[in-house]
């Protein structure tokens, strides 16, 4: 079985951590173009520095339909009073100034849009309001990566009150086959790398993302010892050699976990920028608050590697005088589609939201089983050996289920790197567990069984990158 040390997983975080990050690049100068909005607003539009999308200049339509600016009142022309008519749509070159703008042919800002001057224009337009906050700045890129660091829970599985074996001089003293112990927290990574292939009509981005998820393993012990010597017997079966008449048992489960899934995602973006009048009269371009629903839809494969030993022992005699094993291992192969989402608020430097994902998925599973006992007496014609071996192999397939409920909260330390952290929960049904193979009777033939599950619960801390 595969197992990272904590060194390893932190180098592995930290190189997730710097690898990709990048700043945003500043936008190039798009043409003036038009695009209506909503409401008793016009707008024109120009592309800046940190917007995916061209700023939003709004002049203030009055109750009288006739368009107001601080120009006017500053005495300069406006589309109203001016002597000129506005050049015909598309009768100027991205970047070229109208005949009539009053400039010298020598002036440094001939080949400019005149968005650009900070003065009010011929045209009696005012330079872009003051950018406060946007929605253009999250998620601007081409890739993005994820990586956190978990730590994680799994709970006991179902069966844990079947025992294996009691204590003949103590009545109702038994030992619990999974270990009356419960697993602890063990350490993990999730990483995440994905791509923009686009964005819709719909204002929703399009990309394609990976997404691998490992924990360590986890592992349980657990021990009786009888009080009379000699008095530890098998529930099921009470002639199995090596196994009754022990001082001793001993269980070690250990389990671990993979998980790599490529999903197809669509999201939605904010609405576009508000125009804010501050109490002085100023206009601020903001951010659209809002709820971002995403959808994703793709494929998954899961791994649940167990290991399970069950072990006897006298104290009197060595292994080679008196001893059981018992060793169970089992490979959980799930293979299927899910389907999933999230839900994000979106503020202006933080999110929290909800994210789901579940699907059915195939269980190919093995379960590999050997077992000896053996036992050493002392008769009248000398010491004779009682013992038993058993090496099976069985193989079989299952439906089984997957499913994770988070909820994340998130802080953007600049528009395309942000701090995360959030509780996550899984569930994984459908599973040959190690310890649920353990049976001393006969079978015809080896067989898996696939009735258990295993919950997952913890907290995870990260950062996403989009460059």
């Amino acid at each position: 079985m595969v197992k990272f040390t904590i060194r390893q997983l932190t180098a592995v975080l930290a190189a997730a951590l710097f690898v990709g990050y990048a700043p945003i690049a500043a936008a190039q100068n798009y043409p003036l173009r038009e695009k209506p909005r909503s409401g008793s607003r016009v707008s024109r539009e120009l592309n800046i520095p940190w917007a995916a999308e061209p700023e939003s200049v709004a002049l203030i339509q009055g109750a009288d339909d006739t368009l107001h600016s601080p120009a006017a009142e500053l005495g300069a022309p406006t589309l109203e009073n001016s002597d000129d008519e506005m050049p015909a749509a598309g009768s100027l070159m991205p970047g070229e100034l109208p005949a009539s703008s009053g400039l010298p042919p020598e002036s440094p800002l001939d080949g400019e849009s005149i968005l650009n001057q900070p003065a009010v224009n011929d045209w009696g337009m005012e330079p872009p309001a003051p950018i406060w906050s946007s929605g253009d700045w999250f998620r601007r890129g081409v890739w993005y990566t994820a990586a956190d660091f978990t730590v994680m829970h799994r709970n006991r599985p179902n069966r844990k009150r079947m025992t294996l074996g009691i204590d003949a001089s103590t009545p109702g003293r038994g030992l619990i086959n999974y270990g009356t112990n419960p697993f602890g927290v063990e350490p993990g990574v999730r990483a995440t790398v994905g791509r923009f292939l686009g964005r819709d009509m719909r204002n929703r981005d399009h990309s394609l993302e990976f997404t691998f998820l490992y924990s360590n393993e986890f592992n349980v012990e657990n021990s009786i010892r009888s009080r009379l010597s000699g008095s530890l017997f098998l529930e099921q079966d009470t002639n199995q050699p090596g196994f009754n008449f022990a001082d001793t048992y001993t269980t070690d489960y250990r389990s671990n976990y993979f998980s790599y899934d490529l999903n197809y995602r669509i999201r939605r973006r904010l609405e576009a920028d508000r125009l804010v009048m501050s109490p002085d009269g100023n206009w601020t371009r903001q951010y659209t608050r809002g709820l971002l629903p995403s959808l994703l839809l793709g494929i998954r494969y899961v791994t649940v590697d167990e290991y399970f030993q069950f072990s006897s022992r006298r104290d009197d005699n060595n292994r080679e005088g008196f001893g059981g094993d018992y060793l169970v291992n089992t490979d959980n192969d799930l293979a299927g589609i899910q389907i999933g989402g999230e839900l994000i608020d979106q503020h202006e430097t933080w999110y929290w939201g909800v994210r789901v994902k579940a699907g059915p998925f195939v269980n190919f599973s093995e379960q590999h089983t050997e077992m000896q006992g053996n036992v050493t007496f002392n008769g009248p014609n000398g010491p004779f050996t009682q013992s038993e071996e058993r090496d099976e192999t069985a193989t079989a397939s299952a439906a089984a289920f997957v499913g994770e409920v988070g909820f994340v909260w998130a802080y953007h330390v600049r528009p395309n790197w942000t701090l995360r952290a959030s509780y996550d929960m899984m569930w994984v049904a459908g599973l040959a567990l190690a310890p649920d193979q353990v049976s001393f009777n006969d079978f015809p033939t080896p067989q898996v069984l696939h009735a258990g599950s295993i919950w997952y619960q913890g907290l995870s801390l990260g950062t996403e990158i989009v460059w």
